[in-house]
């Protein structure tokens, strides 16, 4: 099974993604900010931490920089306990923003976000290069 086929069984479409997520993985170079919020969207969706990093490289050839990156903020988030807040992601399966709590408080807390303001999937303005290239890897 490919990594994509893993993913999107776990969590859904790539079609139902957040835009923003699917921009910063398939399109635009990484930076500190696009890797946290990468780490946010599969952490909190409960992605295992090597399949987050082998999808993020097989679509976005980060740094090691940004892999180690990734890897500090699943470490960080998995081993808190008393923390609030540390982070939000898009919640797949209630389609909301939702906070990455510490495991003393792992119940839902959801971000007061209007869920309609969020863009989902790739949208008429994503790139049809970009996504040739993921239907081809996903038919391979």
């Amino acid at each position: 099974m490919s990594i994509l086929s893993f993913i999107e069984t776990k969590i859904g479409s790539l079609h139902n993604w957040p835009h923003d997520i699917l921009t910063y993985i398939f399109f635009i170079r990484p930076s500190i900010f696009t890797t946290i919020e990468i780490a946010s969207f599969f952490f909190g969706n409960k992605i295992p931490r090597e399949a987050a990093i082998e999808f993020f490289q097989e679509y976005n050839h980060p740094s090691s920089q940004n892999i180690e990156l990734l890897c500090k903020k699943y470490d960080t988030w998995h081993r808190q306990q008393r923390f609030k807040h540390m982070s939000w992601y898009y919640n797949m399966s209630i389609g909301r923003l939702e906070y990455i709590n510490g495991y003393d408080h792992d119940q839902m807390e959801i971000v007061d976000e209007d869920p309609t303001g969020i863009k989902i999937g790739f949208g008429d303005s994503f790139p049809y290069n970009v996504r040739h290239r993921i239907e081809y890897r996903r038919s391979g």
